[in-house]
């Protein structure tokens, strides 16, 4: 099991890997759901059964949160970059001329 695959609270305790709190997803009644309030919901099912600890799950969401902003502060590095290549480029055929 990776390290990146586990979820751990402030105190290092309860530790649940994704793949197990993402299985949920999965048992969703609704493909989109936001697993906040819809009915048919496996994660709130989970949270009301005690199987997942509201800690777990904040843990889960706080770690998504960060890894979405990771990969999109990356696109956006990437996408800068392309474009100082792109005026570079131009600027040094503009001396040319």
């Amino acid at each position: 099991m990776s390290i990146n695959n586990i979820k751990y609270n402030a105190k290092g305790a309860d530790i649940i890997p994704s793949a197990q709190i993402e299985e949920l997803f999965s048992q969703c009644r609704l493909r989109k759901c936001s697993h906040k309030n819809e009915s048919g919901c496996a994660v709130i099912a989970a949270l009301e059964e005690g199987s997942l600890s509201a800690s777990q799950w904040k843990n889960y969401q706080s770690k998504n949160m960060e890894n979405n902003f990771l990969h999109k502060s990356n696109a956006s590095q990437k996408q800068n970059e392309a474009f100082r290549k792109t005026i570079t480029m131009h600027y040094r055929a503009m001396k040319k001329i």
